[in-house]
Parts: C-alpha cells; sequence; structure tokens
C-alpha cells in the first residue's frame, strides 16, 4: 500500500561512489547542489549559482543524516560531506529537497561482481598459461612440471598436471 512518504520518496535518479560522474540536482532558479565523489567511501555536496560558480551554503539549507538523525556541519570549505552506508536529507526552509538513500542491494550485488570477475581473471591466467607450455611442446621444450590449480565454479578448485607424450 503506498503512502503520501512513499510518493515524497518516489526514485528521481542514482549516485555511485564508485565512479566520478558528478550528479546535479536544482535547489530552485540560482542555486544547484552538485554530488561529487571523493573516494569510494565519501563524497561532497557542493553549491554552485546558475553560472555553476560554486557559493556557499545557502542560509536556510539543512543537511540531516537520517540514518542517526544527526544534522551534518558543513565542512570549512563550505560543503556538505556524506558518507556511504547513512542516508541523508536535504532540507530548504524546513522542506525537504531530496533524499540520499544507500541501496545495500547495490553494494552486494558490486561484491559478487567483483568476485565474478576475480575468478575470471584467475580463469584467463590459467589459460595463458596452458597456451604457453603448448607452444613449449610445439617447439620441443619441456614445459613446467608444477602443478597449477585452477578455480572453478562454485569454488571447487582443481589440481590440473600438464601431461605431454608426443
Amino acid at each position: 500500500m503506498s503512502t503520501t512518504k512513499d510518493i515524497e520518496k518516489m526514485y528521481k535518479g542514482s549516485f555511485s561512489y564508485y565512479n566520478d560522474e558528478i550528479n546535479s540536482i536544482d535547489i530552485d532558479t540560482n542555486t544547484k547542489v552538485k554530488i561529487e565523489r571523493i573516494d569510494e567511501d565519501a563524497a561532497n555536496l557542493n553549491f554552485v549559482d546558475n553560472k555553476d560558480i560554486r557559493i556557499p551554503i545557502p542560509d536556510d539549507i539543512v543537511l540531516k543524516n537520517t540514518s542517526n538523525k544527526d544534522q551534518v556541519l558543513s565542512a570549512s570549505n563550505n560543503q556538505f560531506p556524506v558518507t556511504r552506508g547513512y542516508n541523508y536529507t536535504l532540507y530548504k526552509k524546513g522542506n525537504p529537497i531530496f533524499y540520499l538513500e544507500t541501496s545495500v542491494i547495490n553494494l552486494e550485488y558490486r561484491f559478487k561482481l567483483e568476485q565474478k570477475i576475480i575468478s575470471l581473471e584467475n580463469t584467463i591466467k590459467s589459460i595463458e598459461k596452458s597456451l604457453e607450455d603448448i607452444k613449449l611442446i610445439i617447439t620441443g621444450r619441456e614445459p613446467e612440471r608444477t602443478p597449477r590449480l585452477l578455480v572453478r565454479p562454485h569454488n571447487q578448485l582443481q589440481v590440473v598436471h600438464l601431461v605431454h607424450k608426443l
């Protein structure tokens, strides 16, 4: 069942702590907030005018960490720091302008994707080693006789010895 609060929190876009794309949100006709990534765990909310020139945080703007209910203090260089893993709401004159909500699903998906990439990299290394050994056999030289460890799906490990009889 939908509520008014659900409508207020409708999806408007996304921001990632993992890429350098700068997102911009219009606050009013003269002011925008830009979300700029610092690293994989932090970003800054910077304010710019309609000519894209940085300005101090407007007096009627407040950022709250909705995960722990604290008001976020601005950094000395007139920006709000935000950290991955927390949710935030930006208010103007007490009214919410936008929400930043961390998506745990995306973090879990990224971890699984990284694991698949590591598995693929290991498979590629194994194939490259086998190709090197085949080249040695074709040219009449001895390949290394050391066992190699291959990573298989579902975390199964298999030790493979290269046997060559021509």
